[in-house]
């Protein structure tokens, strides 16, 4: 009996005490899970005021990159770009700068010459628009030539066109054999053509002309123009034996080169233009064997046709229209 009572005193015991425990450990888990969301939450909080503070503060260093975006380009300098680039009548990027400097600076005096420059530019455009319609109804009688063209960092001036029996270039000397003279084959001539370049280069490449036979609204090309040396101070410099200054670029601003091509008499009965590409495609190559040593030569890229566009575009240039 007693021994029974003693066993069921000791369950009693265990009973009320582990369970009680497992009670007690329940209540402090659910504490402490209680207290961790609370953390939790603390610290999103504390996260989100972050985040609202670095947005903040974005904005803010946002707001001064645009100021000084403005101070490094200001109404006054944005109005002086736009003047320059109606002088050049570069009219798309002007009318860009004028919205740019409508939309930052909307209140300034300089936004307020705006309208009027659109008013000048639109009225340059229906020009230019309207001369092109006319060139294209009239064809290339229309077009105007010219002697003087810049190209890059080059001013040409071309003179002296004529068509005959021979090309005469490379003069060393007063006497009518100091020269280089070449004769045209027969049934063929030679059209020739002095040409002045005055340059910004130390070395620069030179264009060259072509000759197109005008068939109809087309133009066919019949031949590219070589370049030869003007004149050499001496027979000395012709050969290479001492430099010749005038001809180089590095010494002089300006340098005159003769510039001639052989074709069919033919060719010259009938219309043709001469046209200059606007491109410096001829380079300047050393050859001690050859004399003159010193020559131009390149790839000059003229299509075999061309039409009244390529020149209302401005990549060719018409320097002399004949028998039309």
């Amino acid at each position: 009996m007693n021994k029974n009572l003693k066993s069921t005193t000791m369950v009693t015991f265990f009973n009320k005490y582990f369970y009680g425990g497992i009670v007690i450990l329940c209540i402090c888990g659910f504490t402490s899970c209680n207290s961790d969301k609370t953390y939790i939450s603390q610290l999103q909080q504390q996260i989100d005021s972050l985040s609202n503070v670095v947005v903040g503060k974005e904005s803010v260093i946002k707001q001064q990159h645009d100021t000084i975006v403005l101070l490094k380009y200001p109404a006054d300098q944005r109005l002086a770009k736009i003047k320059a680039l109606i002088a050049e009548e570069n009219y798309s990027k002007a009318k860009s700068e004028i919205a740019n400097l409508q939309k930052v600076f909307p209140n300034s005096s300089e936004a307020a010459e705006c309208p009027a420059f659109i008013q000048s530019i639109d009225a340059k455009l229906a020009e230019i628009e309207a001369e092109k319609e006319r060139v294209r109804a009239l064809g290339f009688k229309a077009l105007k030539t010219s002697s003087s063209v810049s190209i890059d960092y080059n001013t040409i001036s071309i003179s002296g066109i004529s068509v005959g029996g021979q090309f005469v270039h490379d003069v060393y000397g007063s006497y009518s054999d100091d020269r280089v003279s070449e004769t045209a084959d027969r049934g063929n001539k030679f059209i020739t053509a002095e040409m002045s370049v005055t340059s910004t280069s130390k070395n620069p490449n030179i264009p060259t002309l072509a000759i197109y036979s005008i068939i109809g609204d087309k133009l066919e090309l019949k031949g590219t123009c070589k370049i030869e040396m003007a004149r050499w101070g001496h027979y000395g410099m012709y050969l290479g034996t001492e430099p010749d200054n005038n001809n180089d670029f590095s010494k002089v601003s300006t340098v005159k080169f003769k510039l001639g091509c052989e074709l069919s008499e033919s060719v010259f009965s009938n219309p043709y233009m001469v046209a200059l590409k606007k491109a410096n495609t001829q380079f300047r190559y050393t050859d001690r064997i050859r004399r003159p040593e010193i020559y131009y030569s390149g790839t000059a890229g003229y299509p075999n046709m061309l039409n009244i566009d390529n020149f209302n575009n401005g990549d060719y240039v018409a320097i002399k229209i004949a028998n039309l």
